[in-house]
């Protein structure tokens, strides 16, 4: 990470701080070059050997006076005055094996004996050694970047001498250099073209080395390209300078054009491999990346504060408002859903999808370091694209620190890279044909200049550039709430910020505002933003500073009143920062040059208008406007503004209107260019607001380790309110390892009571957490799955232990689930409402969904993690609160994911467990207290459940048996298709409501039935913690008998039992409930076999003439959880995916469930309710719509009483 810090700070003098150390693990040979050099000279210099007339000839490149060194054996005759009249005119050199370099306290290079005899005293500067040959500072960043390249030495000069003819006149053998580096990002033929070292592939980012550009002082900023952070080659470099103390905190080097071609080549080579990166993956970089933000986000805000000057605390907003973005762009997915329409013309469907654009680009402005870069690159990245960035040259330390955290987070070599400069960069990304859009914000004449610019090559471009944003403030506003809305909204960040509110406009007069207005701004404390009790830091610059007080003077000469005054601030300590105190003007007028222009600083002007509708012609009236607050308590001057104000954001009481990301950043008028906003929806960019983390939504549950799990066997505890407590209840179920019969647990039966008070614990609950906002319950699913990734393993052993799954299995389960979780991470944008205005006169018509209550969840066995997971993430994210009911059978998985979820900050009362079986499921349905509920689980219980609470008025979801059949036709790929049938047929011993149960082989492909036979032979059967094993036991004695009956009842009714699993011996696990792979031929629709679900390991062939014959059979099965069709035809499929009567269809997909932002979507038998699980359906079952139609009216009698049907019709 960049380190900002004083050279004090660091432990290295400054003359240290100008070394160029080389990245760790530079050379092949590192320990022959410690042995010649000594360890101190390869960790401080850099070192690249030379060979001549088989002899090591070194280079030591590491700081402005490095230099060329030839070791030659000394001559037997030759006399100590012949030595030194040669030493001094240099023809003769010293016979030392090596000079190592060290370090004396005049900060100069010299060289020491390490070994062998020497002739000459250790010299105090380089320069003295009669081969040495001085090299500027740039030259040995180029010879070392040319080096690493792999440029031969002739290569090296022909460049040098480019710039300078008189460099390196030396003897032939300095041509003989040859590089012994270990990497290099650019070709030898191409110096100009820098490439990525690895394709844009997952994990495959580069550990980025400590290089040379951190030990300068003042330090560089580096460029970042391929994956790289690489110092600039160029000379020009701009000062970042801190606006509280005028120190040079770093320099900007004014990135060549050379390297923002490679920048823009690194990009575009990354993005074909990254457009094909699946977006789950995608999602899951932003997952981390997130995650890593807010662990270093102290260090982001020191950063910031240097460079920028804003105070720690709106540092940590910046942030944090960029951050909000990140967790958006981990919801990607639902906004990227294409749309489909199936039969518009006969036979034809016509289906819509998103796709990246390639290479984007993004140019930012100085007042928000890290928010501005997090509005764009994180979202354009997730969609696809790679991305070119330029940060300002104010204060770019943030983006690099963002770079090397998203770098960290996985995102792959080249899919973001970092470029340096002004007006040359700009026009650059302007100009460049492989950049396809691009995203601004910044001042006026440069945002308009971009979209000119850019426009006219052809690319999309969104500029947010400069704004005048209005408050009204109404006579009937609060006093207090409006006078501190309107100090933070205009002074906060230094008033540099596109949404201060840098002019109010008080409606009937400026009593008693402008003297309560004046009162608290004077109370704000100005110094610098690193002090803890600062509340207004420096502006940027000098001439910032000069250019807001002559905005100031003019204002006064134009007969502006100065109700107070900040230009002349001293601020202790710091008399050298670029401070202005708040400023408010008074009587300003709309031909005032203040008004005019965008101040950009902590300026605050105030009018006075007559009426409302004055003051709504003032603000249309100005040329800038991102948005407008209006201060009110009426409803109907607050709907007037909302409707007449033109401007892109709109608050009502609400000093600084941002939405939040799910809703876009829209500004209008001069301060918008371009066709598409920073906009969740439109997949550019997008804007985030700040949030307020509440700290008691985010505590420790003081969990202890319950009683119950210090018994042996463990009891498994109930969930109530927040704490895990064992059961009063004498009955229990053993939990039993279906590998070995152990007792893995006992589970007591929740009694009546206890599941009562869980419901109540629930109930009281809610309204807290209905309340608690989106974002921050978001936020819970956020840490919950960074959790669940933390303790897979323990999770994936638990099922294993209980369930009997493979360990590899038990993981799927878990990640399965994981991903619902990282959908209700973006669930705000699912929950959004509609809105219409003026649907009559002066009538607003809106919904909102709402959460319903207490909820709750029935699970069975066969997916211990991934059906809780289904559940209770999103209804507890919607607001609702839940009651949890795992299986009987296996329940570890749901304590351990509720631990998880209390850990991530889940309030007490919110998701509760209770356990058994009939009583716990039927005190479920009729408890009036819960509002839903979710069940997956057999048909008999299924339609029990669906039957008993729908008649207690409950909405259901109920996810029952399933019979999913493949339809294989003889044109389909033979070994993907067997593969696929025996991996979906026999995953999990087969009990999986989606396992493939039925093959119908159409045609010649029934001769496919013997290497099915083979492969299935193939498969390992044994206990799950095994290595290798492929299939583990069914869940319990019971379940073994009654697949082993039904087998045999196929066998007597004359099906051909091609493999039999009945008989299975599994040494070491001779308890153990195990079935192997076992398959049935020539299986009718009649057989008991067919018409129930086996749930197990065994697979039924059946045989069609045609395939109209083979969709008959599926249709004709009462279940319709999915079906699959293997072809290589596309009529065939389409064919298939119309007739067939089936919830999921899979083409040449054995197990087609879909990923959680479509839904689950179970038909016929197999599902029972209106709504299904996860994905928008999801999100809809544990919601409510409600809809207001709203009214105000000014006058208090309205338009007299109506007896009359209200319409919007005139008659």
């Amino acid at each position: 990470m960049m380190d900002i810090q004083s050279s004090s700070g660091s432990g290295l003098d400054e003359a240290q701080m100008q070394m160029l150390p080389p990245p760790p693990g530079t050379f092949v040979d590192r320990e022959e070059l410690i042995q010649h050099v000594g360890d101190f000279a390869v960790s401080q210099g850099y070192v690249v050997t030379i060979k001549q007339s088989k002899r090591d000839r070194v280079v030591v490149l590491g700081c402005d006076r490095g230099g060329v060194y030839r070791n030659r054996k000394k001559a037997d005759e030759e006399s100590s005055a012949e030595q030194k009249r040669r030493k001094r005119s240099g023809s003769r050199l010293t016979n030392c094996p090596f000079e190592a370099v060290g370090k004396k306290d005049d900060g100069l290079w010299v060289l020491t004996i390490k070994n062998g005899t020497h002739n000459h005293e250790p010299l105090k500067d380089i320069t003295e050694h009669p081969s040495a040959r001085r090299f500027s500072e740039s030259e040995i960043v180029l010879i070392k970047e040319m080096t690493e390249a792999g440029l031969k030495p002739r290569q090296i000069l022909k460049r040098l001498r480019q710039s300078n003819p008189e460099l390196l006149s030396t003897p032939k053998h300095v041509y003989n250099v040859k590089a012994k580096l270990r990497q290099g990002n650019m070709t030898g033929r191409n110096f100009k073209s820098l490439r990525p070292e690895k394709s844009a592939g997952r994990d495959n980012h580069l550990s980025i080395a400590e290089p040379s550009w951190r030990q300068r002082y003042p330090m560089r900023v580096p460029n970042f390209i391929g994956g790289r952070l690489v110092d600039s080659q160029s000379f020009a470099s701009i000062n970042v300078i801190n606006p509280a103390t005028q120190q040079v905190v770093s320099q900007v080097p004014l990135t060549m054009n050379e390297e923002f071609r490679a920048a823009v080549f690194a990009a575009k080579r990354a993005f074909p491999q990254w457009r094909d990166t699946p977006i789950t993956t995608r999602q899951r970089i932003m997952f981390k990346f997130q995650e890593l933000i807010l662990r270093d986000i102290d260090k982001l805000a020191i950063s910031i504060t240097t460079e920028h000057g804003k105070t720690l605390k709106d540092a940590h907003g910046d942030v944090l408002q960029g951050l909000e973005v990140v967790e958006h762009a981990c919801g990607l997915a639902s906004l990227q859903s294409g749309e489909f329409v199936t039969n518009i013309s006969s036979g034809i469907d016509t289906y819509t999808i998103r796709e990246p654009l390639g290479v984007c680009a993004g140019i930012c402005s100085f007042e928000f370091p890290a928010m501005i870069p997090l509005w764009i690159f994180p979202i354009a990245v997730t969609c696809g694209n790679t991305f070119i960035l330029k940060p300002s040259e104010k204060d770019p330390g943030a983006s690099v620190m963002l770079a090397e955290l998203v770098m960290e987070a996985g995102l792959p070599n080249g899919v973001l890279n970092i470029v340096h400069g002004t007006n040359e960069i700009i026009n650059g990304i302007c100009d460049d044909d492989d950049i396809k859009a691009i995203s601004f914000v910044g001042p006026n004449v440069v945002g308009a200049h971009v979209h000119a610019r850019a426009s006219a090559k052809g690319k999309r471009i969104q500029s947010n550039i400069v704004a005048k944003n209005h408050a009204v403030v109404m006579p009937d506003a609060s006093v207090g709430v409006t006078i501190n809305a309107l100090v933070a909204a205009g002074f906060g960040g230094a008033g540099q910020k596109c949404m201060s509110l840098n002019m109010v406009v008080f409606v009937g007069g400026l009593v008693p505002w402008e003297e309560k207005l004046a009162e608290h701004a004077k109370a704000l404390k100005v110094t610098s933003g690193t002090e803890l009790d600062a509340e207004l830091g420096p502006v940027i610059s000098k001439q910032a500073k000069e250019q807001i007080s002559k905005l100031i003077q003019t204002s006064v000469e134009s007969g502006a009143k100065l109700v107070l005054d900040g230009r002349n601030i001293v601020v202790a300590g710091y008399e050298n920062g670029n401070f202005i105190g708040p400023t408010i003007l008074s009587g300003v007028t709309i031909n005032m040059e203040c008004y005019k222009e965008e101040i950009f600083g902590p300026v605050l002007l105030c009018m006075q208008a007559d009426s409302i509708e004055e003051a709504i012609n003032i603000v249309n009236g100005n040329k800038y406007c991102n948005g407008a607050s209006i201060f009110t308590t009426s409803g109907a001057a607050a709907r007037k503004f909302q409707t007449e104000v033109e401007v892109g954001q709109v608050g009502i009481n609400v000093p600084i209107s941002v939405p939040q990301p799910f809703s876009s950043f829209i500004s209008v008028k001069p301060s918008f260019a371009g066709d598409v906003n920073f906009d969740a929806r439109n997949l550019k960019a997008l804007k985030p607001s700040i949030f307020a983390l509440r700290s008691s939504y985010y505590f420790s549950t003081g969990v202890v380790e319950p009683s119950s799990s210090l018994r042996s066997p463990p009891r498994v505890p109930n969930l109530i309110g927040g704490k895990f407590v064992d059961s009063q209840s004498s009955s229990t179920i053993d939990v039993i390892n279906p590998a070995t019969q152990e007792v893995v647990s006992q589970l007591p039966l929740t009694t009546n009571e206890e599941f009562k008070a869980a419901v109540s614990a629930a109930k009281h609950a809610f309204p807290a957490w209905r309340n608690t906002p989106i974002t921050t319950r978001q936020r819970v699913m956020l840490k919950l799955q960074e959790l669940i990734r933390r303790d897979i393993d323990k999770l994936a052993m638990n099922i294993t232990t209980e369930q009997g799954k493979t360990l590899k299995d038990a993981h799927g389960d878990v990640f399965r689930g994981l991903e619902v979780v990282e959908h209700a991470c973006g669930m705000a944008t699912l929950q959004m409402g509609e809105y219409v205005p003026n649907v009559a006169n002066g009538i607003d018509t809106f919904s909102i969904r709402e959460p319903l209550g207490v909820c709750a969840g029935i699970c069975p066995f066969n997916f211990p993690a991934m059906i809780p997971l289904w559940m209770f993430p999103v209804a507890v994210t919607c607001g609702n609160t839940f009651v949890l009911k795992p299986s009987e059978k296996d329940p570890g998985a749901s304590i351990i994911l509720a631990e998880l979820a209390m850990e991530a900050g889940l309030p007490n009362g919110v998701l509760n467990i209770v356990h058994g079986t009939n009583d716990v499921v039927n005190a479920i349905c009729d408890d009036d207290d819960i509002r839903a509920i979710s069940f997956v689980g057999s048909n008999t219980a299924g339609m029990h459940i669906y039957s008993r609470a729908s008649a207690k008025g409950k909405r259901v979801q109920s996810n029952m048996g399933a019979k999913n059949h493949a339809i294989v036709l003889p044109d389909a790929n033979t070994d993907a298709t067997l593969n696929a049938l025996v991996a979906a047929g026999f995953g999990a011993a087969g009990q999986r409501c989606m396992a493939l149960s039925t093959v119908v082989f159409v045609g010649d492909s029934h001769s496919w039935e013997n290497k099915l036979v083979e492969l299935a032979k193939s498969l390992k059967v044994n206990a799950g913690t095994e290595p290798d094993v492929d299939l583990g036991p069914v869940i319990s004695k019971q379940a073994k008998e009654r697949v082993c009956k039904l087998i045999q009842s196929g066998v007597e009714s004359g099906a051909r039992l091609l493999l039999d699993g009945r008989n299975i011996v599994v040494p070491g696990y001779k308890d153990g409930n195990f079935i192997g792979p076992t398959i049935l031929s020539g299986v009718t629709a009649d057989m008991d076999c067919y018409k129930e679900e086996i749930f197990g390991p065994v697979l039924l062939c059946m045989k069609a003439d045609s395939f109209e014959e083979a969709i008959h059979i599926v249709n004709r099965n009462k279940y319709g959880n999915g079906a699959s069709l293997f072809t290589a035809s596309g009529a065939a499929a389409r064919k298939f995916q119309t007739e067939i009567e089936a919830g999921q269809v899979g083409i040449n997909v054995p197990i087609p469930v879909p990923l959680p932002f479509f839904s689950f979507t179970g038909s016929k038998a197999s599902f029972a309710g209106d709504l299904n699980f996860y994905g928008k359906a999801g999100v809809n079952f544990y919601t409510q719509i409600k809809t207001i139609t709203q009214q105000w009216k000014d006058l208090p009698g309205g338009s007299g009483v109506s007896l009359a049907m209200p319409t919007s019709q005139k008659l």
